[in-house]
Formats: C-alpha cells, sequence, structure tokens
C-alpha cells in the first residue's frame, strides 16, 4: 500500500502522472477488494468491462458530473442499483500473470513519469484481463 500512497503523492509534482489518478485508483482497488464496499467492487468490474470488453475510452467511462448534486446522484444510483451486490470476495491477492502496482516504474526513476502512462494502461488492462474479462 506504501507504494500505492507514493504514486498519488507524487501526483503533485507530476501533471501527466495527475492524469493517471482515475485509472491508478481503480486498478487498484478491483485487485484489492477488501478495501472496498461490495457495491464498489461490482461497480469496479462493470468499469473495467466498459473499458476492456466494449472498448470505451477510460477517460470517458470515468469521467464524473461536473456539479457536486449530479456526482453525489450518479453515486446514489450507483448504489442502490448494485446494492445486492454478494459481499463475498473473489479475489484478494495477485493473479498468475497479472501486474500489480509494483510494476509500475516509480518516481525517480529512468521512466517515470515519461513511462508511466502507459504503464497505468497496461496494469489496469491487466486487471482486467485477469479478473473480469
Amino acid at each position: 500500500m506504501d507504494r500505492f500512497y507514493t504514486f498519488l503523492a507524487a501526483e503533485w509534482e507530476h501533471p501527466e502522472a495527475a492524469e493517471m489518478h482515475g485509472l491508478l485508483v481503480l486498478a487498484y482497488h478491483a485487485q484489492h477488494p477488501s478495501l472496498c464496499q461490495p457495491w464498489i467492487r461490482a461497480s469496479h468490474a462493470e468499469t473495467l468491462r466498459e473499458i476492456y470488453r466494449k472498448g470505451r475510452p477510460w477517460r470517458e467511462v470515468l469521467s464524473w458530473p461536473s456539479s457536486r448534486s449530479r456526482r453525489q446522484r450518479a453515486v446514489d444510483q450507483l448504489k442502490e442499483r448494485l446494492a445486492d451486490a454478494p459481499g463475498s470476495l473473489a479475489f484478494g491477492h495477485p493473479i498468475a500473470g497479472e501486474m500489480t502496482v509494483g510494476d509500475l516504474p516509480a518516481p525517480g526513476s529512468p521512466f517515470y513519469p515519461s513511462g508511466y502512462p502507459s504503464q497505468v494502461e497496461a496494469w489496469a488492462a491487466s486487471v482486467a484481463q485477469k479478473r473480469f474479462l
């Protein structure tokens, strides 16, 4: 988890890394389901399927209404729709061949931040492929 927080902190200094925030958080929490409530886990699965099965751009899929009240309504609707999501954790550990946050180029390395966006995208695709597709 420390590495995840290192990436979040580095976003303050690297705009190209900050642009990956939504996908970084999605991949991390999809790979660590015990950190989320069942409705959020179900939402992660749906979101990753939208992106990697249906081919929708991840920035579009992860976008939220700009209005705070509309965002809250969207969350409330999502909670209601996914209220009956199963509570058991199907996955809680990396799956063979799946990338992890440890595979991302660390701040200060030669590939950060230049290689970071493509690696976050590869990681999210790996999580989707191994867990949800």
